[in-house]
């Protein structure tokens, strides 16, 4: 009987990190893609975006002209989620972005409006 209930406790509590994540599998596999169109429909339509030293604010589009230049330029070969989390009301993820020109570190911090997560600042570093 007790292995019984242990086993729902594991099956139950083994679910929770999958509703919980920031970044999704829908969002990995556009990075892992290099799909900044795909990508881009996780924006806000106002985006804070910081590429290494340049920080813009831009809308949803040009938001997506950028990343499809980095990515033309830096060919993603894994994206490995390092960190999902929650602070304030706000959801955020860190990941590590692998392509042929070395390491990248991708920080993500989501908003929900109207019961849909949008990605309103994403930064890339080098690692």
């Amino acid at each position: 009987m007790m292995k019984k209930i242990l086993s729902v406790w594991i099956l139950l509590f083994s679910f929770i990190p999958v509703f919980s994540q920031a970044i999704t599998d829908e969002i990995i596999t556009a990075i892992e893609a290099g799909n900044s169109k795909q990508l881009s429909g996780y924006f806000h339509e106002t985006i804070e975006l910081k590429m290494f030293e340049e920080v813009y604010l831009v809308s949803k589009p040009q938001a997506e002209r950028i990343l499809e230049k980095f990515f033309e330029e830096n060919k993603p070969g894994a994206f490995i989620v390092n960190f999902n989390g929650s602070r304030q009301g706000s959801k955020y993820g860190l990941g590590s972005l692998i392509t042929g020109k070395g390491f990248f570190r991708i920080n993500m911090y989501f908003m929900e409006k109207k019961k849909e997560k949008t990605i309103y600042f994403l930064s890339i570093e080098k690692e």
